[in-house]
Parts: C-alpha cells; structure tokens; sequence
C-alpha cells in the first residue's frame, strides 16, 4: 500500500510540476520597454470572492491608461473586470498565480469603477480588431473578464472569458483550472524569454 502511495504522490508530483517548469524557468525579456511614469495604484482585490492573496500582482489603473501601452509602444499585461462579473472571479486568482511565477505585474482595470467615454472604447476596439468578441448581432463588444498580452505596443494575445466549458455558475473544475492555466502560461510567454 505505501508503494502505491508513493508512485501516486511521484507522478502527482511530476504531472503538477510539468506545467510550472514550462514557464518557471524563464525570465521576463529584458529588451520589453515599460511606461515609468504609468499611473497605477496598490489594489484591494479581496471584493473578489475567495481571492485572498494580500500579496498580489495586481495593479489599479484606469482605462485610458490602458491605452496607453499600445500607444506608446510599451508591454503590459492587461486584466479588465470587475468583481460581481462571476467569470473575473474565477480567471483573477488564476492569472495571480501564472503571473506571481514569473515576476510580473498584472495591470487592472475595473470597468464597473470608471465611465468609459464612447471615444475610448472605439479606440480600444481599433486597437483589437479582430481579437474582439462579436455580439449576438455580429458587432464587436467589449466583453470580460479580457486579459492581454501587450508587447512593445503590439497586442500579442487576448483571452475573453475563461474556458468554453465553464457556464458561469460555481467554481472552475480543476481540469477548467489546469486549462486556464495552459492558456495564460502560453500567452505570458510572449513576455518571456529561456
């Protein structure tokens, strides 16, 4: 019996550490460029639902500044929601996670916090083009939980919601983790570098 429980332990051990390894060996790429004078502020994530690292990745800024990146050639990662949005409860303590790895800031965005001027949102979307979402009427919408890659100014990747199988109520399964997970290593490599 304890031989069994160890083989099981073993391969427990070497199956979770499989997806960590693919991106906890690497480093943020030092040839990124950064806004230094970005204006973002400690945030109190504890509104989110069973999220209660104190120690954060997690940075406010406002819409506008999240333009900013894009328009000043910068690299960001970019997580737009809102606490009560039942989808950005599920995808922040899972980004936290991925990204805590690595050493990277996760810039937030509370859309439910600020009005967004119509002009801005037009922007936002010639920014994404074809990464956004189409509404029922096949016009492009801002939808959330939306978390982007931003390198250098050019949007690298852009994940909406959290997984096709999740339908909003309750937590994630644990094989929906290990799926968002897979997601956002694969898109904050483009941040990275062996």
């Amino acid at each position: 019996m304890k031989k069994i429980l160890v083989l099981l332990l073993s391969i427990s051990m070497l199956t979770s550490c499989s997806n960590k390894n693919s991106i906890e060996d690497m480093v943020i790429n030092p040839n990124l460029t950064y806004l230094d004078d970005v204006k973002a502020i400690d945030v109190d994530m504890s509104s989110y639902k069973g999220f209660d690292d104190k120690e954060h990745v997690y940075k406010k800024i406002n819409f506008n500044e999240s333009l900013r990146f894009i328009e000043e050639k910068a690299s960001a990662v970019v997580f737009y929601g809102y606490s009560s949005c039942s989808y950005c409860v599920q995808v922040a303590p899972v980004l936290n996670e991925i990204a805590k790895e690595v050493g990277l800031t996760v810039y937030y965005v509370d859309v439910h916090a600020e009005t967004i001027a119509d002009n801005h949102l037009e922007e936002f979307m010639g920014y994404y083009g074809e990464l956004i979402e189409k509404d029922q009427n096949g016009e492009p919408a801002f939808y959330v939980p939306q978390v982007s890659v931003i390198v250098n100014g050019e949007i690298k990747s852009t994940h909406i919601g959290v997984v096709d199988s999740f339908s909003g109520s309750g937590d994630i399964t644990e094989k929906q983790k290990e799926e968002l997970v897979n997601i956002f290593s694969e898109n904050l490599k483009e941040m990275l570098i062996d």
